[in-house]
């Protein structure tokens, strides 16, 4: 399973999820209007299947289906075919509430993704939803939300004979235009019958000046994203040394200049040590900087890679 997809199947849920309009009547068309927003992005289709409706609380199915081909994420011929992923939403609307979470509010709510369709290729607790997210809307209209990827082993397939990853939690918050979020997860191990690739202490760090269906549809905002890996082992079953990468960063940064209706971006790359059979190296740093692009050609630029991806 494509660890890509999951992420981009968690920002759906999450843009689906938090809205400041889960006040009273508003629910349903608040509910409604979001899906017809991812629903109009490249590769998604959200659609509501039932929903439940009381004074104060508003329970809903939506069916999520995606498309790598319109994505971009690959040819027609050797896409995958995804299987539609069933989300169940249940939203606790005001006029006051006390959050779970700690905070007074006028709506609370959770998104589950019991994730029975990945069960063909994953296996974990069967009492565990694979993805939950829970937050509070408050009474400014902020929204802070809580989110996890339950631990799971993988099937045996053609690539890979196991698969472990430890489960993933994060948190952030919603302020105004902006997004703030922190999420880390302990290892994920891979092995083949050739290789053994374990990890540890995978974590994401972003800033966004920006909207979770503007993340989806890829437009161009203010941000700094850091994704770090403490340690990466590369182990071949047939070597003595394994490759070892330690402290292993990736940071993008994008900036907006809406008067000259341009973009710079920034990206930095760096290891803290890395060891080969004959070959040690310490404080890499790859650096690229692209500044003063314009939007309109970065438009065009996405349109054109999702056509010819189709």
């Amino acid at each position: 399973m494509n660890k890509g997809l999951l992420i981009g199947a968690a920002v759906v849920v999450a843009a689906l999820a938090i809205s400041p309009n889960y006040i009273g009547t508003e629910v349903e068309k608040s509910l409604q209007h979001n899906a017809v927003q991812i629903s109009q992005l490249p590769g998604y289709q959200l659609e509501v299947t039932s929903l439940e409706q009381s004074w104060f609380n508003t329970r809903a199915t939506l069916i999520l289906a995606m498309d790598m081909t319109e994505m971009g994420a690959g040819e027609a011929e050797t896409a995958l075919e995804l299987p539609e992923i069933t989300i169940d939403l249940d939203i606790n609307h005001g006029p006051l509430l006390f959050s779970g979470l700690g905070a007074v509010g006028v709506a609370d709510w959770t998104a589950t993704v019991d994730g029975q369709e990945l069960r063909e290729h994953l296996n974990w607790p069967a009492e565990t939803p694979f993805y939950r997210i829970q937050g509070v809307t408050g009474l400014s209209g902020n929204s802070s939300f809580q989110d996890m990827f339950s631990a799971f082993e993988g099937k045996q397939t053609e690539l890979l004979s196991s698969m472990s990853f430890s489960g993933y939690v994060g948190s952030g918050e919603i302020t105004g235009d902006e997004i703030r979020y922190y999420g880390a997860a302990d290892s994920l191990t891979l092995q083949s019958e050739e290789l053994n690739i374990p990890s540890q202490q995978l974590a994401v760090n972003l800033q966004a000046e920006a909207d979770f269906a503007s993340m989806l549809r890829g437009e161009f905002y203010d941000s700094d994203t850091l994704f770090s890996l403490e340690k990466l082992n590369i182990i071949n079953n047939q070597s003595a040394q394994p490759i070892t990468l330690d402290g292993l960063k990736f940071r993008a940064q994008s900036q907006v200049n809406h008067e000259q209706e341009t973009g710079s971006i920034a990206l930095d790359y760096r290891l803290a040590n890395l060891t080969m059979p004959e070959f040690n190296a310490s404080d890499l740093q790859l650096a690229m900087d692209v500044s003063q692009i314009s939007l309109d050609f970065l438009k065009a630029y996405q349109e054109f890679i999702r056509h010819l991806a189709a």
